[in-house]
């Protein structure tokens, strides 16, 4: 039997969120829209503290014959505005046709959180059809370590400088801005340098940069510390933090550092030989040991038996041009003994003076 398409109008009006239609019998068929989501779930994994992560979309498509409304993308329960943010797209979407939903996290502190949206449509027979997505994501830091966390300088001869190195180490997969914050008696090199202590700006922007370096996945950085004192015989302490994300005590390294000023770079020991009783004829021997006990290396050009010394004291073999390395890595600095002897001819008492010259600025005298 031949059929014949019967042409029924179309009313422009939304009943119950459909529209009508005809088939090829005369009847009439509903239009509607229809939802899809293309994730309930949107995982962003470790996110840095303080750095907002890509955006990720969540596609909302009308799958239905008919145009669809959404009532809107709002918060569900629980949401973190201040973590989870949100562009809602359109709210009205053709057939066939998509809109995107972009969400982000910035996590404000360490751990695991999550959220919800709620995307309200209107389906069917004008039915709010209403889709639960979850938003999940951890805030992680960088893992930034320091070596040495305590620099001791040992002795230092007042106005001159010594210089420690420490290591700064990003080991995590994220990149790290880590800032300097004094403390006690240290500041930036350069400057006004009350301080005794002072760090080495480690790049050009240091200071521009509210005094913060980056410091990439995987990268060490040399950071300077020097020590000058100006007032000798005097210990010196300082410390500082390296702070190296926004959550503060969670990424920071404590950093001490002492030192002493002395007004020297070696010293003798015994500052003062008693022979004793020795008699006419009869000789005695005893030893003075001089040490490099600074931040500096120290020749001895001589040692000698000097001022109105009785010519009964004697030193010998003689000693000249003998150089002392400082205290390095813990060790002590290089030392070297100074034989003294004694040899009374006539009974009494004795007196003699052992100078001992450097390439510093005073000999050291003993008795």
């Amino acid at each position: 039997m031949r059929k014949f398409a019967a042409i029924v109008p179309v009313a422009a009006l939304a009943v119950s969120g459909a529209l009508t239609g005809c088939d090829d019998d005369g009847g009439t068929v509903a239009a509607f829209p229809e939802l899809n989501v293309s994730t309930v779930l949107v995982d962003f994994g470790e996110i840095q503290v303080g750095t907002a992560s890509a955006q990720r979309q969540i596609i909302l498509e009308n799958i239905g014959t008919a145009t669809l409304e959404l009532d809107g993308v709002v918060p569900g329960q629980p949401f973190l505005p201040d973590v989870f943010s949100y562009d809602p797209g359109l709210d009205s979407i053709q057939p066939g046709a998509a809109t995107t939903v972009s969400v982000s996290f910035t996590p404000t502190e360490l751990g695991a959180v999550n959220s919800v949206l709620i995307v309200r449509a209107r389906e069917a027979q004008g039915n709010i059809n209403e889709v639960a997505i979850e938003l999940r994501g951890t805030g992680v830091t960088s893992q930034v370590t320091a070596t040495p966390e305590r620099l001791d300088f040992g002795n230092v001869v007042v106005n001159t400088e010594a210089t420690r190195i420490i290591e700064v180490s990003n080991t995590s997969q994220f990149n790290a801005p880590v800032e300097f914050l004094p403390n006690a008696n240290i500041e930036i090199c350069g400057q006004a340098n009350i301080s005794a202590f002072c760090l080495v700006e480690p790049t050009s922007d240091f200071q521009n940069n509210n005094e913060t370096f980056p410091l990439g996945s995987g990268e060490t950085r040399r950071l300077e510390i020097r020590f000058k004192p100006t007032v000798a015989n005097a210990q010196e302490r300082s410390s500082f933090t390296l702070r190296y994300c926004a959550q503060g005590g969670a990424c920071e390294i404590d950093i001490s550092a002492t030192g002493f000023s002395v007004e020297k770079a070696f010293s003798c020991e015994p500052q003062a030989l008693d022979f004793g009783a020795v008699n006419p004829g009869a000789s005695a021997d005893a030893l003075v040991t001089c040490s490099a006990t600074a931040n500096q290396q120290v020749t001895i050009t001589s040692a000698r038996i000097g001022g109105n010394s009785s010519p009964d004291f004697t030193q010998e073999p003689p000693i000249q041009g003998t150089t002392l390395n400082p205290p390095a890595d813990g060790n002590p600095g290089g030392s070297i003994a100074i034989p003294v002897s004694y040899a009374p001819e006539t009974l009494g008492d004795d007196a003699g003076v052992l100078i001992v010259e450097t390439d510093n600025a005073d000999p050291i005298r003993g008795r």
